[in-house]
Order: structure tokens, then sequence, then C-alpha cells
């Protein structure tokens, strides 16, 4: 019989925070992460955005250099998201890889269709969404499908954001299990006295 991370002895699955905060945290990062990534692809696969080059190296360059887990501490403290259930989102709302992969994808579509497109009066959110979205789904299914595994094995954040037991994910409770379970069982590499 295990101890819930709660600290209320009830059960195995007794605290639902897991449970409230791991399934519908994904599902709703998926619709959140998708959209927030979609326009920004689309402006830097636009040829006529001037400012598409330098987006581009802002957006690469954190790719590569990292500030590392105390100034990201600090910052996700400063903005009062340590301890909320908003650390999940937020911090990893737009991934870069994601977007250069829906950019590149949506460089592919022909640009005859984005001009015939705005010769019917589309505006730019009218051929994003009317044009550009319908013919990138397969890309931006399989980039759900990405943002749906990274944002379901987030142990990461969970284990130096979040303090709160009911705010836990359901890696971090199962995390806590096995860690408790292992401490509890003698190890077998241990010499054996005789």
């Amino acid at each position: 019989h295990l101890v819930s991370p709660a600290g209320n002895d009830n059960g195995l699955f007794s605290d639902v925070g897991a449970a409230t905060v791991g399934g519908p945290q994904t599902l709703m990062d998926l619709r959140v992460d998708d959209e927030a990534a979609l326009p920004f692809a689309f402006a830097l696969a636009r040829p006529g955005f001037r400012l598409r080059r330098l987006f581009t190296i802002l957006l690469v360059i954190p790719m590569y250099f990292s500030g590392g887990l105390i100034p990201l501490y600090v910052v996700l403290s400063r903005i009062r998201l340590v301890n909320n259930i908003w650390v999940y989102i937020l911090p990893g709302l737009i991934n870069t890889f994601y977007v250069i992969i829906m950019k590149t994808s949506f460089q592919e579509i022909p640009e005859s269709l984005v001009d015939a497109a705005r010769m019917d009066g589309c505006t730019d959110f009218g051929i994003l969404f009317r044009v550009v979205v319908p013919l990138s789904l397969p890309v931006m299914a399989t980039i759900a499908l990405f943002y749906a595994v990274n944002k379901w094995n987030n142990l990461f954040t969970a284990i130096f954001f979040i303090t709160d037991a009911r705010k836990l994910n359901l890696q971090a409770v199962l995390y806590n299990i096995v860690s408790s379970t292992d401490m509890a069982r003698p190890s077998s590499s241990a010499p054996v006295l005789e």
C-alpha cells in the first residue's frame, strides 16, 4: 500500500492532482502550442517579410545556446510561474525545432495559391487558415504528435518548478512512486555477509 504524494494514506491513486494535470494539460497544450507556433512559422515562410532573416536568427540562437537551469528558475520565479500550473504550458509554448519544420513545410506551398487567395480578397490570416493550414495538415498532425509526446513525458518541469503535490503531473507522481519503492527494496548488488 503506497502513500500518495499529498501525504494521505487513502490508496495509490487517491491524489487526483496527477490525473487532472497530466491528461488535460497535454490536450490543452496540443491546441495552444500548435496555434502559437503557426503564425510565427507562417510569417517566417513568407518571402515578403522584411525581418524574416533577423527573426530566424533570433529563433535559432536559443536552440544552440541556453542560459541554463538557474537563470530559467530565476525568470520563472520572477514572473510567478514557480509552483503554478502555467509552468507546464508557457515556457515551452513555442518550440524552435517545430517552428522550423512548419516554416519549411509552408515554404513548399506554391506561391500561386497564395497569390490567388490574395486576389480573392483574403487577408494574411485568411491565407493562413484557408490555404496554408488545409494543405499542411499532415505536418501539423506530426507536430501535434511531437508536442503530445514531449508534454506527456515532461518530468523535468515538475521536478524543478513544482512543490505542491496537487500540481504534480502524472510522470512526477509515478517517479515518486518508483523512487520510493526503490529505496524500500534492498539492493541486489549489495554484498551478502555470511
